[in-house]
């Protein structure tokens, strides 16, 4: 009876164990450049194939024995990839992409890689002269690099769902969703530090990886890096409207601001009243304001903005609920159980609900819809505030 105790225990703790650790996908080609005679060579059982357009040098990698490629201005590798076009494209439009990196320094640009087979266009993914990452169209990390630390960059797209970045396992970037078979969808070809006009730095890499696969929160940390603290993703005074009244409305957002939170509002873009509120620290950094504004008029539509510390937000809008004298039709939209690391799903139904709405009624969805009624489950683990971030306002 004892051994039988002890048999379910471990299978139990196998259970455990292996539940709580993500399993890392099959990488569609990796690259450790630890051979100096043959930096291009990839690991073993890889299709993928990496040649050099230009020069490079060995370095020395973040650990002993472990290995490095220095590549700098006009220098680059092609990266046949191999990935057949998914994603509902005919291109790539699904694909993760790690990068252990260093700089020697800011000030310039580093370029990180080229989606133009021809390096006809202006690289596509960078690190700018201030040390964050990212680009225009995806937008950039607040974090900047530290130049001659050594990094992990996971980058995760999944054209018309989503443009995630984590850096050491930790989010980075939430970046804007792109376009299916646009500008970040990848051919046959990627050029891995190209860019059309020298605006790719020296940068040293010590492992390069793809999969076509776009990984997840999970996935990254488990990968994990070289100890950064990244600091927690925040939305920062991106309003959440709450509990909606004939003659009230509840306007809330979080940032790291601890004074001066307030709420313009008016009946057009001009504003021109003022409510204040409270704020209260939810986990340091993350402070939760609140304003409720009262004395508003039924079925009206207002314009607002928010404002903390120094920060003022862009302005927004919302409409009160209607009387009792209204005749018209009443809508609301019910979820439920959108948590998830992974919040494709969530992205896609809300923004197919979005979509629908448009269509029908017009794109000022405040004008049509009343409310949204939320039943729960919205994130996987409730003691983690970056998931609130993450997993629920974000999406």
């Amino acid at each position: 009876m004892r051994i039988k105790k002890i048999s379910i225990l471990l299978f139990v703790l196998f259970i455990f164990f292996n539940h709580t650790q993500a399993t890392i996908p099959e990488k569609a080609g990796c690259w450790k450049f630890d051979d100096p005679s043959n930096l291009t060579k990839g690991e073993d059982g890889y299709k993928a194939a990496l040649t050099l357009e230009g020069s490079h040098s060995f370095a020395a990698g973040p650990e002993n024995g472990n290995g490095a490629v220095g590549i700098g201005p006009g220098s680059h590798y092609n990266l046949k990839h191999f990935i057949l076009p998914n994603g509902g494209g005919s291109n790539v439009n699904e694909y993760s992409l790690q990068y252990d990196f260093m700089i020697p320094g800011n000030g310039i640009w580093h370029s990180f890689f080229q989606t133009s087979m021809n390096n006809e266009n202006d690289g596509d993914f960078f690190i700018n002269p201030t040390g964050n990452i990212g680009v225009y169209d995806v937008g950039y990390s607040n974090y900047s690099i530290i130049p001659n630390e050594w990094y992990r960059l996971i980058i995760s797209v999944k054209n018309g769902s989503h443009y995630i970045c984590y850096l050491d396992g930790n989010p980075l970037l939430y970046g804007n969703t792109q376009l299916i078979d646009g500008r970040f969808s990848l051919d046959s070809l990627l050029l891995v530090f190209a860019d059309e006009n020298d605006e790719d730095g020296l940068i040293y890499c010590s492992e390069l990886a793809i999969w076509d696969k776009a990984l997840n929160a999970d996935e990254a940390k488990e990968l994990n890096g070289f100890g950064h603290d990244i600091l927690p993703f925040l939305m920062t005074r991106i309003p959440y409207l709450q509990g909606p009244g004939q003659t009230t409305m509840n306007i809330c957002w979080h940032d790291t601001a601890q004074t001066g939170t307030n709420v313009e509002y008016g009946i057009d873009s001009t504003l021109g009243f003022i409510t204040q509120g409270t704020c209260e620290t939810v986990s340091d950094p993350y402070r939760w304001h609140t304003v409720k504004l009262t004395g508003l008029q039924p079925d009206t539509r207002y314009f607002y903005s928010v404002k903390s510390g120094i920060g003022v937000s862009a302005v927004y809008s919302f409409k009160t609920l209607p009387d009792s004298a209204y005749t018209g039709k009443i809508r609301f939209i019910i979820l439920g159980d959108t948590h998830a690391s992974d919040t494709t799903m969530a992205g896609k139904v809300l923004r197919a609900a979005r979509t629908k709405i448009s269509e029908l009624y017009g794109p000022d969805i405040e004008n049509h819809v009343n409310g949204i009624f939320h039943t729960g489950d919205i994130v996987v683990n409730g003691n983690s505030p970056v998931q609130y971030s993450t997993e629920y306002f974000h999406p």
